[in-house]
């Protein structure tokens, strides 16, 4: 039964990664015909790319948020989770890249310059690293005790 039980919890959440899947393509569909109203749409947008989340090996997560990147290059909040998308595929270059981009964007982001931070630190970046990291604790002290 516990299999059983396993096997049901699996299809679950593969129907709900098709469904999100679904309101993805509609929400990039409305943007690119422009069926919507933009900022109803960017709303969309963000709601369903937090409903998708990041599974373990962060593929699903990459393919749709390369396609939010590409519709919204300058969107820090996108920019840092496909970062983390990356980061958890074990990419850490391009994540390090997009950390950077995104501490561009929104310089005030204490959570971008401590990803940006720890990937460094995994990259065998150390100065770079304690200079992220020193950046995200100036910005939010409360980090340093997490």
């Amino acid at each position: 039964t516990q299999s059983r039980s396993s096997a049901a919890s699996d299809v679950y959440k593969r129907q709900k990664e098709y469904r999100t899947a679904g309101i993805c393509e509609f929400i990039f569909k409305a943007l690119l015909y422009r069926s919507i109203e933009i900022q109803n749409l960017i709303i969309s947008l963000k709601i369903t790319i937090i409903n998708i989340g990041i599974n373990e090996s962060g593929f699903f997560s990459i393919i749709f948020l390369n396609k939010a990147y590409n519709s919204l290059p300058n969107d820090a909040s996108i920019v840092q989770k496909l970062g983390v998308a990356f980061a958890i595929s074990g990419n850490n270059e391009r994540a390090a890249e997009l950390f950077k981009r995104g501490t561009v964007l929104d310089s005030a982001n204490a959570n971008l310059w401590l990803n940006l931070g720890y990937i460094h630190a995994g990259l065998g970046n150390q100065e770079e690293s304690k200079r992220c990291l020193d950046k995200a604790y100036e910005l939010d002290p409360k980090l340093k005790n997490e």
